[in-house]
């Protein structure tokens, strides 16, 4: 369906109403290497491919502005149009050996949300434990109380989607219970390399002019499922172990996982009462001058590299995807 979009020209029809002024794209990883097939795949481009992406939309005429020249004067943002947001989620070691290389040598500004979690040394990466498994024993037999269900090498993106549904909703010692089970049935051979930055590493990155840190929680768990308070905790504590790290505001958020059933009103009024400027989510969309009301919900692009994924960042980014599953609302925040 990517490829018959794609060709059809279509997306170039919904770009000058659905575009609006101002993208702001989702990364993850820049981390240089082939792909492996997997579905993290789609958490990482490599410097090469940013650095064209970047020049290439800078010759075509799109500026990059910050975060904060976004929230602070979005009205010269609407005014100017073609503008983009460079985001990174979670606090990635890579971020800090190549992304800001990168974004260094354009002079582009970009912001990373650090999960607490990452530079403590305490994230669970589940999904790249479970890919590592899955490459290990090709096949893993799942189960928890009544739950059930067989992860396959073969399909490796409906085994991740099985996972995140029996997963996700545990709370965090029964998390942490099911994952032990799961890696002494299945061992891994080696230690997984060392994939977050450091509180060190992170310190270095905030003194770089060019970037922002922002939150990201503290564990990285899907906020709406958490009572009230511990959500709360989640953005407060984060927030103020941050600012003593990095030694400065950190006034933005990023949603873990950022959908509507991980982020909905109960999340936006969080994330005011904490006293964010800005708050994104991973929802599909460009930035229209109606989203001068609602900073604390704004959708961002998917940056993909190559292939289908690539096209579909291009269609995403044209702003037919939103306009056709949001019937052609142009502000959607839940």
């Amino acid at each position: 369906m990517t490829d018959i979009v794609w060709a059809s020209g279509l997306p170039a029809c919904f770009a000058p109403f659905y575009g609006g002024h101002t993208s702001v794209l989702l990364l993850h990883r820049v981390l240089p290497g082939a792909q492996r097939g997997l579905p993290s795949d789609n958490l990482r481009v490599t410097p090469e491919f940013l650095d064209r992406f970047i020049s290439a939309r800078k010759k075509a005429g799109w500026r990059f502005v910050s975060l904060d020249h976004l929230v602070q004067d979005f009205d010269d943002c609407v005014a100017h149009g073609r503008n983009m947001v460079m985001t990174l989620d979670d606090g990635y070691r890579d971020n800090f050996d190549h992304a800001r290389h990168v974004f260094g040598s354009h002079e582009v500004p970009f912001i990373v949300y650090v999960a607490n979690s990452f530079p403590a040394g305490t994230a669970d990466f589940w999904w790249y434990t479970l890919e590592e498994m899955l490459l290990a024993h090709r096949r893993i037999e799942l189960q928890h109380g009544e739950q059930r269900a067989t992860l396959d090498l073969a399909e490796p993106k409906g085994a991740f989607i099985a996972f995140k549904g029996i997963y996700q909703p545990l709370p965090a010692q029964e998390q942490a219970e099911l994952m032990a089970r799961l890696q002494e049935r299945y061992p891994l051979a080696a230690a997984q390399e060392r994939l977050a930055m450091t509180w060190a590493e992170v310190r270095d990155l905030a003194a770089d002019e060019l970037c922002t840190i922002g939150c990201h929680t503290v564990s990285h768990r899907s906020l709406a499922p958490l009572p009230r308070e511990e959500a709360c905790r989640e953005l407060i504590d984060s927030r103020a172990e941050l600012e003593r790290e990095v030694g400065r505001p950190v006034r933005h958020l990023a949603y873990p996982y950022g959908k509507a059933v991980d982020a909905g009103p109960r999340e936006e009024d969080l994330a005011r009462e904490a006293g964010f400027q800005s708050a994104v989510t991973t929802r599909v969309g460009n930035l229209h001058p109606g989203h001068r009301d609602h900073l604390l919900m704004l959708p961002r692009i998917p940056l993909y590299e190559g292939g289908k994924n690539g096209k579909l960042s291009e269609i995403f980014l044209s702003g037919m995807y939103s306009a056709v599953t949001n019937g052609f609302r142009k502000v959607v925040t839940y």
